[in-house]
């Protein structure tokens, strides 16, 4: 880099940093006056409310079709000659 592009980054840099510190500075307030404006909440009011009662309903729908379960296939069973299906020997 050229020692003009670094002086150019160090300036932002400081310009940055001056910057966020004056938001900083900004967002906050005197800590003496805001400790005395939170130090007595007030006593939250209580409430009396009678009991509810609650219904909920559904709207019928039109009923789905019946499930189609295909039948399962019988198995065939291999066809079988006359006999044990060993071959006697010969001779």
């Amino acid at each position: 880099m050229q020692p003009r592009q670094l002086i150019i980054i160090a300036i932002a840099a400081v310009v940055a940093f001056g910057a966020a510190f004056a938001v900083a500075g900004m967002g906050g307030g005197d800590p003496e006056v805001e400790a005395k404006a939170a130090a007595a909440p007030a006593a939250p009011e209580v409430i009396e409310v009678q009991d509810a009662t609650v219904s909920a309903g559904v709207a019928t729908a039109a009923k789905l079709p019946a499930l189609k379960v295909p039948k399962p296939k019988p198995k065939e069973e291999p066809a079988s000659d006359a006999g044990t299906g060993t071959v006697a020997p010969s001779g």
